[in-house]
């Protein structure tokens, strides 16, 4: 446990400072609740699984389900979502919520007139309001708040208190860079110690590469994928004229327990990302990048 706990029973003003919280959790349920005009209705038929969603106001007259496939979240940075459910959320194993765009957990509200249950290993965002039961079950993660009237379980659980915990999409420096720039990417504190890896694609390339333990851009060889844990972590490489222009996109991926290839299904372990152009100041009469072991002229290509 890291921070403070609170209960009724202690030293004033704590209390008093409790009953003052419940409220205005109550007032925060109440409001999410009480949202009319939805964007959208029964979105999904109640199971919202592998879809991406954009900001709005989402309502069910059901419960509402995400399968391990997981959702996508769309949008800016003050997008905000707000998702009605009139009876249970239920969030099955190893499902993650991941967030793209610049989307924040904290503008990501789940109002659930039922109960909350998110199963083993999810990676979970945003503020749940509860009127009954949240239940964390083991390893999972939560970027967020987790606010019930009634209980919440944990068990060997993370959750960010802290509802302004940057969200899972990498950061770069900048969204432009030339030859002779330093590009640097932040990525997101990982406090339990989970296998994330950080890919970028490259302009004339359909392979995903990969960042290296040294600080290099690689194809995947089973060997030197970046690892880290605990804080975040920046990476910084400098843009040179073997960068091809273009648009380039960093993702991080999170793979599962006992995946040891992020090739396998990137389409279900991406996190989050993010994307950045280079704008050679000299362009070069041919491009090298490059790849283990070799070099590989691409100006063929």
């Amino acid at each position: 446990m890291t921070g403070k706990i609170y209960a009724s029973n202690y030293a004033p003003p704590t209390p008093a400072n409790m009953t003052t919280a419940i409220s205005d959790m109550e007032t925060a349920y109440t409001d999410a609740a009480g949202r009319t005009l939805p964007d959208f209705t029964e979105y999904g038929a109640g199971d919202i699984s592998g879809m991406t969603l954009v900001p709005g106001l989402y309502k069910w007259g059901t419960g509402l389900l995400i399968t391990s496939v997981g959702v996508i979240l769309s949008g800016s940075p003050n997008d905000v979502w707000i998702f009605q459910i009139a009876e249970d959320l239920i969030v099955n194993n190893s499902a993650i919520i991941t967030l793209s765009g610049g989307a924040q957990a904290k503008n990501i509200f789940w109002q659930v007139s039922g109960q909350a249950t998110l199963g083993t290993s999810v990676q979970f965002k945003g503020i749940i309001l509860s009127k009954k039961l949240i239940s964390l079950n083991t390893g999972t993660e939560m970027n967020g708040r987790a606010l019930a009237q009634t209980t919440v379980t944990l068990d060997s659980n993370t959750v960010f208190s802290n509802a302004d915990t940057p969200g899972t999409a990498p950061i770069v420096s900048e969204t432009n860079y030339i030859n002779g720039d330093i590009l640097r990417v932040t990525l997101p504190p990982n406090y339990l110690n989970q296998q994330r890896f950080v890919a970028i694609t490259i302009p004339g390339f359909e392979e995903l590469f990969f960042i290296t333990t040294l600080n290099e851009i690689s194809l995947f060889d089973g060997q030197n994928l970046l690892r880290w844990a605990g804080q975040e972590k920046v990476i910084e490489l400098e843009v040179t004229s073997d960068f091809p222009e273009g648009e380039y996109t960093v993702y991080l991926f999170q793979l599962p327990a006992g995946v040891d290839n992020p090739l396998e299904q990137t389409d279900l372990w991406e996190l989050g990302s993010t994307t950045f152009k280079i704008n050679a100041s000299i362009k070069p009469d041919t491009v090298k990048y490059r790849l283990p072991e070799k070099y590989f002229d691409i100006s063929s290509f």
